[in-house]
């Protein structure tokens, strides 16, 4: 049965830090207004402050309908559900506020050093209410590994706001450097700022998207690089997982050979199939090699029964 709480419960806020996947669900007062629900799931994003308080590193996207929809009314929950062990299913009901890149709030979370590529906002949420369900009907899934594209591309984005600045802003004093600044558009840095002017500054419903962060006279930058990232989230895999190894393969890496592998809950029951074509090519090859084998033993074995027939009747003789 559903239970509710008036703050999360300590065992639930546990669970909910070794989770690889959450929901955000936000929606518009219109009547006619769209419900948007957001999959989020880069490592490291979501922070637990304590039973009542969470936040997350909000990445940039082809749409802004979370931060659009906290700026009307601030109505948030946020979703975590089990693939693997017990099943389980908890709703973190809320307010929340979007502190976009540029504001003291958003770089007090989110220092120059700890900010991943893309970041645009630090989604806060203030629960009111949480709720734990069963989940009996959600089926089993093995966490394979972190998707890094989307922070390489944003890194891509990063670098050329970089050299347009570089390029184009030559100050021989601290004035002109100001006024410089005043007088240029950081939503033509051929960077960030300019795909959030493109795509983030409304909702689809018209609301008001981003608003601060495409006018910050800095242009964004972070210390990520993808081999400390991939590094970085093997080891919370690895913790997260205990023993169990999981590969961190790159967006165009290799797969690991397997035909199957079990749920984390050691349950047999629950196989997950994951077929691989050079490993089932080996494995039918062998097959058909062993099948092969065995024919060709049988005609030994029946020449061998012939000729000794015939030495037998020549002793009879």
């Amino acid at each position: 049965m559903g239970q509710f709480y008036d703050s999360c419960p300590q065992t639930l806020l546990e669970w909910i830090e070794k989770q690889h996947i959450f929901w955000v669900a936000t929606a518009p007062l219109a009547i006619g207004g769209h419900v948007n629900v957001s999959p989020k799931g880069a490592f490291d994003c979501f922070h637990v402050v304590g039973q009542n308080k969470v936040w997350y590193e909000d990445l940039t996207g082809s749409g802004s309908e979370t931060i659009a929809h906290l700026r009307e009314n601030k109505r948030i929950t946020i979703m975590f559900c089990a693939f693997d062990g017990p099943p389980r299913i908890v709703r973190l009901f809320g307010t929340g506020t979007a502190y976009e890149y540029g504001t003291p709030e958003y770089e007090t979370l989110i220092p120059a050093e700890k900010r991943k590529p893309g970041s645009r906002a630090a989604i806060v949420v203030d629960i009111h209410k949480v709720g734990s369900s069963c989940g009996y009907s959600i089926p089993f899934y093995d966490f394979r590994s972190e998707r890094t594209l989307l922070l390489e591309r944003m890194s891509r984005r990063e670098a050329q706001a970089k050299t347009y600045s570089s390029q184009s802003q030559q100050y021989k004093t601290e004035e002109e450097e100001t006024a410089i600044l005043k007088m240029a558009d950081p939503r033509k840095d051929n960077g960030l700022r300019e795909f959030w002017a493109e795509f983030n500054t409304k909702s689809i419903d018209g609301l008001p998207g981003m608003v601060i962060g495409l006018d910050s006279l800095s242009a964004p930058t972070s210390y990520w690089t993808k081999e400390g990232e991939l590094k970085r989230s093997e080891e919370k895999v690895l913790r997260v997982l205990g023993e169990k190894k999981a590969e961190i393969r790159k967006e165009q890496g290799t797969r690991v050979p397997l035909l199957f592998s079990r749920s984390r809950d050691g349950d047999n029951s629950h196989l997950k199939f994951d077929f691989d074509f050079d490993f089932a090519f080996a494995f039918l090859l062998g097959v058909v090699c062993a099948l092969a084998g065995i024919g060709i033993y049988e005609s030994v074995g029946h020449a061998g029964n012939s000729m000794s027939r015939l030495f037998s009747y020549f002793d009879v003789l």
